[in-house]
């Protein structure tokens, strides 16, 4: 019992397990739950106070004047006394036999605590055999916590899980679902691309129909040409070919879902103190994992960096501790480095940020004076063009949706 300036608090922890040591001893019970050959006996007050069901299960018993039994064929009759063991005490034990049952009557049940119980059990279980089934059963219950767990799931074992019998049968709902999700995360688009024909040609006559919708939630930029085609001569079905053709160039011409499926991974470019070095380091931030990608093409350090387009930019910098004029762009779908035009100015320990589709480079150091000079890329015309001058030559930027802040100096 605690006390609070005048007032005599109860802890709710006794109340409760009064209210089970009443059950177990069969006092003070006023209502019979009955659901097939499960009968369970209760404290109508109990129930209600916990779940909007019984609720108005018993507001609807009172009206019939039946204050006693109460039939509740919704649950689950091996369930009912679990459920409500679970009410009383807050404790049940989750089997995988029966977790999909449990979850879905406890939705039903309005025992939110219990649902996500259940979701983290399932989490658990969760692999490339089941994650299609297990996306399907989260979006019927309309939990969006577990659909997003799952569907990031999905993109993090896709190459695994499109080869799975689930994946064949999906529904068309749940593929745009994951085409469409931010949570699906694929770091190569030409393995959705081979997935979205693969389940086109499981049922090629009634399938076809949907290549639009399945083909506009790609990333086509994404995808080389080169391997565009070699997909295309892979398809058998003459009509899907033709349809899928027509798709891919609407898409294509309208310049949408250009970019990576998400901003996945962040880049740590060039040396560290004063070694040369010319390695990039990718960092995976869903799998939580470090990987070496192709290195670039010369040494740098206190280059400029910035990414663009799903491109990502390293310019000027020193090499051999001489600030340099030229540029390299990364492509992680190709996984290659390809010069830029170079800077009218060399310049290191610069500003370099991307904005409104061009890149600014702004102040730096080209081995004589520091640079107040701002110059402007435009990667459609590959070259750099002037764009004024600061009135300080030492800053630091923010960056932050369409403008960008320039502070100190």
């Amino acid at each position: 019992m605690d006390f609070h300036d005048n007032e005599v608090l109860l802890s709710s922890k006794n109340a409760a397990a009064n209210f089970e040591e009443f059950r177990q001893n069969m006092k003070f019970l006023d209502v019979t739950l009955q659901s097939g050959h499960a009968i369970v006996k209760a404290h109508r007050a109990v129930l209600a106070a916990a779940s909007p069901y019984f609720e108005a299960v018993f507001n609807a018993s009172l009206k019939d004047n039946n204050e006693d039994l109460v039939n509740v064929p919704d649950i689950p009759p091996a369930l009912l006394p679990s459920l409500i063991e679970f009410i009383y005490t807050g404790h049940v034990t989750i089997k995988s036999s029966t977790v999909r049952e449990l979850m879905v009557a406890a939705h039903m049940l309005h025992l939110e605590d219990l649902v996500k119980g259940c979701a983290r059990y399932l989490k658990m279980q969760c692999d490339a055999s089941n994650a299609l089934s297990l996306l399907s059963f989260a979006e019927k219950l309309t939990c969006s916590e577990f659909t997003e767990y799952v569907l990031a799931y999905i993109g993090d074992y896709w190459e695994n899980i499109i080869l799975g019998k689930d994946f064949l049968e999906l529904s068309l709902s749940l593929f745009i679902k994951i085409l469409s999700s931010a949570k699906f995360t694929v770091e190569d688009e030409l393995e959705v691309l081979r997935a979205v024909v693969r389940w086109l040609e499981h049922k090629p006559a009634a399938r076809t129909p949907y290549c639009a919708e399945l083909i506009r939630l790609l990333r086509l930029r994404r995808v080389p040409l080169q391997a565009l085609e070699a997909v295309w001569r892979e398809v058998g079905d003459p009509w899907l070919l033709k349809t899928l053709r027509r798709c891919s160039m609407i898409t294509l011409a309208q310049v949408v879902n250009a970019r990576a499926r998400s901003c996945c991974a962040f880049y740590v470019v060039g040396h560290s103190d004063y070694c040369k070095m010319n390695l990039v380091f990718k960092y995976d931030i869903y799998r939580k994992v470090w990987k070496v990608v192709v290195p670039m093409d010369t040494h740098r350090r206190c280059a400029g960096v910035a990414a663009l387009g799903g491109l990502l930019y390293v310019v000027g910098g020193r090499t051999n501790n001489i600030p340099v004029a030229s540029g390299s762009v990364y492509d992680p779908v190709t996984n290659k480095w390809s010069p830029i035009a170079d800077m009218d100015n060399a310049r290191s320990e610069y500003n370099l940020v991307s904005l409104k589709g061009k890149l600014y480079a702004m102040g730096g150091d080209d081995g004589v004076r520091r640079l107040s000079s701002i110059e402007v890329y435009d990667p459609a015309a590959d070259e750099w063009s002037p764009a004024g001058h600061l009135p300080r030559h030492s800053f630091r930027l923010l960056h932050y949706s369409v403008a960008t802040a320039c502070n100190g100096g």
